[in-house]
């Protein structure tokens, strides 16, 4: 499974979402600061949590990624909605995209594409999106990412 996320001027984020069986499109609204949910939902996961759910905007609709952590794999879903703020349960949703992949490699993939939106610059980061860049998350994001590499290294 491939991810990628591009920064659109107007405050649009781009995330594609590529397997074998196909890809799959989400265009992020600013609407709410997605990026920073992504950050703090999968630094959850390096922290032991065994789910998370990251809600994304699409206007006029949702979508949400549900990862479920099993031992060293993952569950990716992402679940469409047809309004925004939804407040449906998941599972009232339509899965629109399923894989199953290493969850070291998912979020090894996801620090490289919000690595790529830092190399942006803040301000050109800030201009694009209309949020600061979320330091605080990414910071311990990558602190649990770096623990994760040094103990199997050990």
């Amino acid at each position: 499974m491939q991810i990628s996320f591009t920064l659109e001027y107007h405050g649009w984020l781009d995330i594609e979402v590529t397997d074998m069986s196909g890809n799959y499109n989400i265009p992020a609204s600013f609407m709410t600061d997605v990026i920073y949910d992504i950050i703090q939902r999968v630094s959850s996961l390096l922290y032991g949590a065994s789910e998370t759910v990251i809600v994304i905007q699409t206007e006029p609709n949702e979508c949400r990624i549900r990862i479920q952590r099993i031992d060293s794999d993952c569950i990716f879903e992402i679940f469409e909605f047809n309004d925004n703020f939804n407040k449906d349960e998941i599972d009232k949703g339509s899965c629109v995209f399923k894989a199953k992949v290493k969850l070291k490699d998912l979020l090894r993939k996801i620090l490289i594409e919000i690595n790529k939106l830092l190399d942006l610059g803040k301000e050109e980061y800030y201009r694009r999106w209309g949020f600061e860049f979320p330091d605080d998350v990414y910071e311990r994001f990558t602190k649990a990412w770096k623990a994760l590499k040094d103990e199997e290294q050990k």
